[in-house]
């Protein structure tokens, strides 16, 4: 088996690509991006998709690079939209005949109350996607190309709604990277309190760890030619953002405070945001193993293992 994971030096890429390995010992997984000497690869630059993905018959396509954060809106647009459409185009030329994955976000939808499937149906396909960043809407028009250019075609895809990811590996400026780092600077008494942003709003996290199984097992799951299919990556738990410093406050025996910063509200934010998993439980028997205390633990512990800047 020929894996190909594009952006696969990222945080998430960081656990994935391990996983594939152990899954398939024998096969290939390439890691594609920036970076790579041996696969360079620029979701902005169609050269670069098109050589990457002629290189080999690769089995397996997982896309896991995304323009997240960025001034200006056009960038986002260069990556998420264009970059798309020229790796969409290269798998058709390359007569791919395998499985594509791509990994975006549940800030396509937006406001997100908890969600009853049986009464409502599976969130994926009934709950509206309103999003409101740059990074949802152009993850949300990601979306509707890839529904469409895969018709047809000899493979099959899968488009995660991804939410908030944590767990190790987590870099700045994720809120809990932050809150992290900025605790073990003042239990080294660099700072008399953690400058945080809004501790109210509700989130569904899950484990980077836990998300990566759940793509090896949408990689594996039986599809046929020109399919299509969007699932959640989620708990099903809202948590508060502030639920990261009791636990915290549990591991050092300190209590932590915390002091906000004016300057990091914004107006925009979404108030409460959870996802339900009932479709990919359904489909693969997923369900997310690591609790939100283990992945907030471990995360912590991994920035008390470097010098605080």
């Amino acid at each position: 088996m020929k894996t190909l994971v594009i952006g696969g030096t990222g945080f998430t890429g960081s656990h994935l690509v391990p996983i594939l390995q152990r899954a398939d010992p024998n096969g290939l997984v390439a890691t594609a991006s920036r970076t790579s000497k041996t696969y360079p690869v620029d979701l902005t630059d169609s050269e670069s998709v098109h050589a990457i993905v002629q290189d080999k018959a690769w089995d397996r396509v997982v896309c896991l690079a995304a323009c997240m954060r960025h001034p200006e809106r056009e960038t986002f647009v260069q990556t998420n939209i264009r970059g798309m459409e020229y790796l969409m185009s290269a798998l058709q030329n390359a007569h791919f005949s395998g499985r594509l994955l791509v990994a975006g976000s549940s800030a396509v939808y937006g406001e997100l109350n908890p969600w009853t499937p049986d009464a409502l149906g599976e969130q994926e396909t009934h709950a509206p996607t309103q999003p409101v960043s740059t990074y949802g809407e152009t993850l949300l028009e990601r979306e509707f190309i890839l529904h469409k250019e895969t018709a047809g075609q000899p493979f099959s895809t899968v488009m995660t709604r991804t939410f908030n990811l944590i767990g190790p590996g987590l870099p700045n400026p994720f809120a809990f990277a932050r809150f992290a780092e900025r605790t073990h600077r003042f239990l080294d008494g660099k700072v008399d309190a953690v400058e945080v942003g809004s501790l109210e709003a509700i989130r569904d996290f899950i484990d980077v760890r836990d998300a990566c199984e759940a793509y090896l097992r949408l990689l594996e799951l039986p599809m046929a030619p020109g399919d299509r299919l969007t699932c959640n990556i989620s708990s099903g738990v809202g948590r508060a953002t502030g639920d990261f410093f009791p636990i915290v406050e549990h591991i050092t025996g300190k209590t932590i405070p915390t002091r906000v910063n004016p300057d990091w509200s914004n107006p925009r934010e979404v108030r409460i945001q959870v996802g339900d998993s009932a479709r990919i439980h359904r489909l693969t028997g997923w369900v997310p193993q690591i609790s939100f205390e283990q992945s907030v633990t471990d995360l912590f512990s991994e920035y008390g293992t470097s010098p605080s800047p």
